[in-house]
């Protein structure tokens, strides 16, 4: 059998392409609203390290690698380090490097992001995996108390 010949993609195959990317940005700027806490059209590094600390450990492990942030975090403390990976990361987003992620920069971002990714940032926002997460931490504070008390 012959191959197929290429084709140009007709017009009424090209429209929901255009449809899929418009949908998706429209996903990355209710993103970039949802973090955007204040209003102000920035996200500043409080609104930035506010949405990382909601994240699972593997799931920012990951949005930094696909955002090439430098892996490296020097602190003397667990939370020091963390800050410092919570810097790292946004210094990969702040293109300019006027200290706050515009929504240019947020929407590049986003483009270099795995749709995984993007779907765990969008579940920070949901609060009945707050809840979740609470019930967890709260659970690993009991468990510490009990065994204090052997």
């Amino acid at each position: 059998s012959q191959p197929a010949a290429f084709c140009p993609p007709s017009r009424k195959n090209f429209l929901p392409s255009i449809f899929e990317v418009r949908k998706r940005e429209m996903f990355y700027e209710a993103l970039f609203h949802a973090i955007d806490v204040d209003r102000n059209g920035y996200i500043d590094k409080r609104e930035f390290v506010s949405m990382c600390g909601r994240l699972r450990a593997n799931e920012l492990a990951s949005i930094a690698t696909s955002l090439e942030a430098d892996r490296v975090a020097y602190g003397r403390t667990v939370l020091e380090q963390a800050m410092k990976f919570f810097d790292n990361v946004f210094d990969s987003m702040d293109l300019d490097g006027n200290g706050r992620i515009d929504k240019q920069e947020f929407l590049i971002a986003c483009g270099r992001l795995q749709m995984n990714e993007l779907i765990s940032i969008a579940e920070t926002f949901n609060p009945a995996r707050h809840q979740h997460q609470h019930q967890h931490h709260q659970h690993q504070h009991q468990h510490h108390q009990h065994q204090h008390q052997h």
